[in-house]
């Protein structure tokens, strides 16, 4: 067993930061550098369990020994996990410790965490967890919003309803009185997509602009838009279909919910197109 120790400073509220690391929509996207399609069924609580897994359902089972919201979590692991079932044998993870505590300084706010892991996963860890937690810093730096839908398809059939301009132009609107008559993209890191969005009564339109920044085929997408503010979108499989996973760096000229629940809107739209196509 080794124990190593990672901390991040990050300009953000208390509140921000121990949200984007716990609520279910924003830990999927940090914890993407660990493995892709990660996830936890828990609720958090202290005295709760917990299974830390991937997409194929393997990972790690335990219990959280206290949770002080805003201020520190403690995990303590049991043992692994194989296709969703907790397993009864030893393992080299049980008794393991898992902490994270979240002090204000003058500067912002310190996240430190403490964890053990078994020797062959030191490499692994010292090299994955300053990427999460990089990632963290930006979702709570950039005031990121988390938003997520699903729907009973294949990982690869989510990408390409997401990406191909004809069907881009089915879902990319908010509501029944807008729509997209136009859109086109070079799907390649590097490449531009432009997307019209307009209402219907010709009363306004514009052009919803970026450039993808890197592409992993049916497993995610970065962006950046015009404007330069980051988009981050995430496909990943679950028992029944696919999970959905979008994080957006909001504008300033509206208020956050608005944002929230028009690209909600949007997403869903995609979901609904989504499950037509199948």
């Amino acid at each position: 067993m080794t124990t190593l120790n990672f901390e991040i400073l990050i300009d953000s509220t208390p509140e921000k930061i121990w949200k984007t690391l716990w609520h279910p929509t924003s830990y999927t996207a940090w914890v993407q550098p660990f493995c892709h399609g990660s996830t936890a069924l828990t609720d958090w609580q202290a005295g709760s369990n917990y299974q830390f897994l991937d997409p194929q359902g393997n990972g790690l089972f335990g219990k959280i020994m206290a949770h002080t919201p805003n201020q520190h979590i403690h995990f303590k692991h049991d043992g692994e996990v194989k296709e969703l079932l907790n397993q009864a044998t030893d393992s080299l993870w049980k008794g393991l410790n898992e902490i994270y505590t979240l002090t204000t300084t003058d500067d912002g706010c310190l996240l430190k965490t403490l964890i053990e892991v078994e020797d062959n996963s030191v490499d692994f860890f010292k090299e994955t967890f300053p990427l999460a937690w990089s990632k963290v810093k930006l979702m709570c730096e950039k005031n990121m919003i988390a938003i997520e839908t699903s729907a009973p398809a294949t990982t690869s059939k989510a990408w390409e309803v997401y990406t191909q301009p004809q069907f881009v132009q089915q879902w990319n609107f908010a509501a029944d009185e807008w729509h997209c008559p136009a859109a086109q993209n070079t799907l390649m890191e590097g490449g531009h997509f432009k997307y019209n969005m307009a209402a219907k009564d010709g009363s306004f339109a514009f052009d919803f602009k970026g450039e993808f920044i890197r592409l992993g085929k049916d497993q995610f997408i970065s962006i950046k838009l015009e404007d330069g503010r980051l988009m981050e979108i995430f496909f990943i499989p679950i028992q029944k279909g696919v999970r959905i996973v979008e994080c957006f760096e909001p504008e300033t000229q509206n208020p956050i919910e608005m944002q929230e629940q028009g690209w909600q809107l949007i997403l869903n739209n995609y979901a609904k197109v989504l499950g037509n196509s199948i």
